[in-house]
């Protein structure tokens, strides 16, 4: 109203030449804006009328203020300016000069009177941040990839093995890398340069990088698909990079370099590809607990199932092969479609598919991985039935140094704890040897000569200096190690197998113990094995009862060790399968929340329904596994019951995902978490 009430009074025709004249109405704030740093010659009279034409704004409310939208009637697409004419009116787009900032006006004395305030496309120092971030952890992520072994915690999972599986997680790795590089890219600024050099350096190094790596892992087909998807990721590049856009392509460069503006379409697309690579991240660590290393149970046991050996197959799969469940996920993507519950967004239809896909991408895994979980619940309960059934369950309750612990931790365990168990039933397996007489001795002594050279071989791997700078040769080595360790599994499974039938079945026939405590051992004398008595029995004056009892007890550890090696496997794939489902469901609620997407009502609802979902499921794992007797024997803990720590665990294993559904629900605790961090989002804006 000022500027118009000036530009009204100035029209005037003031008769006496000597009275005030009020100032000129300038309309630099409602002109075509100005793009990059100003123009650094002065403009004649001619262009300043014609630069300061009004234009209509389409603008939004986000988090710190109002952002430009576009411009109505939308301009030229080949001039940055809003209106078009002659080439000697148009107005100029921008020099060779710096500004200071987004938001400060330029020096020039032309453009404090006849110019808008200059926007620049540079990178946000938030998004500054963020851009360094993502090209550390390309580089470390490009290391491991070479330099991965089973020397180390973190390394294991990138060791170069010719391993499918392994190869088409890493090349995911590296395609949501590249998605989240190029989502950050901007045009190159005079005043801030390195951004841009690092985005175009990263990304062509993440394809090239990736693509030798996984033939070098015997995987040429997922390297040719790696890089053809890496081209057409990386596309949207070239038009970043394009030295003329239109004004409402600039408009969209603008809100996509402030992340924290509160409508960058950057943002949720970036939160997408966070939690992508979340899920892969611990579905291939969940992967190296049953790779061709995974431990295999003991066959051929009338009182267990019958496929033990063969049934762990099923755990080494990322996608779950259920018909019920693809049945679900295509009736959950229809009514998604059908309900409107699919969101929608100010950027328009190709923003709208492009978000659409990748939110419903992230429903499928987040889906899968909860499905997958009490898929495998359920199967290791039926085994751990099965083992409560027989005396094996008193063997259970004499193992110590097994807690819940691990398996509530926020990264679970490290893959070296979960070798823990395999290295007791090894030192089990020693002493039972040590105990048994030399007339069953010959029924095992095949198997421990093939576990003893597992072990020698295995040693003489890690123990060896050498470093081969071939990639071939590194694989190789990789490979022998778990063929090795494969070898290893199956040969103590089947030592497993010939203790039980061997040594317990016929102790268990004529056992007296009682049925509750497993206390009072009593072996009948006809049915005593006939173990010799060592040097030690003799010195301690043992009775030949005793030594039974001891070779006795050694056999039941030995097996329930071996059961143990596998069922803290299971718990812990269960485990992170479930960090990887909360994970991805945090990060996509966050995606969806902080973007304007719309409906609002029918989204929120969807997204409280898939918590409450996720929640029952793993409500109902880990209480059904704390209330399970095996488990319970294993912890110290009363079978059937849960305790105060259980629900102490349980809430603050929910925490996470709770607070973050009801900070983007409940507007007053959204307010409250904004008062928090909006200083430091005003100190990146203003920095």
């Amino acid at each position: 109203m000022f500027n118009a009430t000036l530009a009204v009074l100035t029209d005037i025709k003031v008769v006496d030449s000597k009275a005030p004249t009020l100032p000129e109405a300038h309309y630099f704030e409602y002109t075509a804006p100005v793009f990059g740093p100003p123009p650094v010659v002065a403009l004649p009279d001619s262009m300043k009328k014609t630069c300061q034409r009004p234009l209509a704004w389409l603008t939004v409310m986000g988090d710190d203020g109002y952002w430009p939208l576009a411009t109505l009637p939308e301009p030229d697409k080949d001039s940055n300016n809003a209106t078009s004419g002659p080439e000697e009116t148009k107005c100029p787009s921008g020099g060779d000069e710096p500004s200071s900032g987004p938001n400060v006006r330029s020096t020039l004395p032309w453009a404090k009177s006849f110019s808008p305030v200059p926007i620049l496309l540079e990178p946000s120092p938030f998004n500054q941040l963020v851009i360094a971030a993502l090209v550390v952890v390309s580089g470390t992520f490009l290391y491991l990839i070479w330099r991965g072994n089973f020397k180390s915690m973190l390394q294991q999972h990138f060791a170069l093995l010719s391993d499918n599986t392994r190869g088409h997680l890493l090349g995911l790795l590296s395609l949501i890398l590249i998605a989240g590089l190029v989502l950050l890219g901007s045009p190159f600024s005079s005043t801030t340069r390195w951004p841009a050099i690092a985005i175009f350096g990263a990304v062509p190094c993440l394809a090239v990088f990736t693509f030798f790596n996984l033939r070098a892992r015997g995987q040429s087909q997922a390297a040719v698909i790696v890089v053809l998807a890496s081209v057409v990721l990386s596309s949207p590049l070239l038009w970043v990079s394009r030295t003329h856009h239109s004004v409402t392509e600039n408009l969209l460069l603008y809100r996509m370099a402030w992340l924290q503006s509160g409508v960058s379409p950057t943002l949720p697309l970036l939160l997408v590809c966070a939690a992508l690579f979340s899920w892969a991240w611990f579905n291939l660590k969940l992967h190296s607990l049953f790779d061709y290393r995974s431990p295999l149970l003991p066959r051929g046991i009338p009182e267990l199932p019958s496929n033990d050996l063969y049934a762990t197959g099923a755990y080494s799969l990322t996608f779950t092969r259920s018909p019920v469940f693809w049945a679900g996920v295509a009736l959950m993507l229809g009514i998604v479609v059908s309900q409107d519950i699919d969101p929608r967004s100010l950027d328009g239809t190709n923003f709208n598919d492009l978000y659409r896909v990748s939110f419903m991408l992230c429903l499928v895994l987040v889906a899968n991985s909860i499905f997958s979980a009490w898929e495998t619940w359920r199967n290791c309960r039926v085994l751990l039935q099965h083992l409560d059934r027989t005396p094996l369950r008193w063997a259970f309750r004499r193992i110590e140094g097994f807690s819940w612990k691990p398996l509530w931790g926020a990264s679970g365990v490290d893959l070296m704890g979960a070798y823990k168990p395999l290295s007791r039933s090894l030192e089990a397996f020693k002493h039972l040897q040590n105990s048994l007489s030399m007339n069953l001795l010959p029924y095992l002594q095949g198997r421990v000569n093939l576990v003893d050279n597992d072990l020698q071989q295995l040693r003489s791997t890690f123990a060896s200096a050498a470093r081969s700078s071939q990639t071939g040769e590194l694989r190789s080595r990789h490979d022998t190690v778990v063929y090795r360790m494969h070898t290893l599994q199956k040969n103590l499974a089947v030592a497993c197998s010939l203790v039980w039938l061997l040594v317990l079945d016929q102790v268990w026939e004529s056992d007296v113990r009682l049925v509750t405590t497993g206390k009072q051992v009593r072996i009948h004398p006809s049915n005593a094995l006939q173990i010799a008595p060592s040097n030690e029995s003799v010195k301690t004056g043992r009775t030949q009862l005793e030594v039974d009892a001891q070779s006795i007890c050694l056999a039941e550890e030995f097996i329930s060790l071996t059961y143990l090696n596998f069922i803290h496997r299971v718990l812990l794939r269960l485990r992170w399968l479930i960090l990887a489902a909360v994970s991805a469901f945090v990060l996509l609620l966050f995606s969806v929340k902080l973007y304007p997407f719309e409906p609002q009502g029918r989204i929120n609802g969807f997204l409280i329904l898939l918590f409450l979902a996720i929640a029952s499921v793993v409500y109902m794992i880990y209480s059904q596994m704390h209330r399970d007797a095996t488990l319970s024997h294993l912890t110290r803990t009363k079978p059937g019951e849960l305790g105060v720590d259980f629900w102490v665990k349980m809430i603050s294993l929910g925490a996470v995902p709770t607070f973050s559904l009801l900070a983007t629900q409940l507007p007053a605790l959204n307010r409250f978490f904004y008062t928090w961090l909006k200083p430091v989002l005003d100190a990146l804006h203003r920095s």
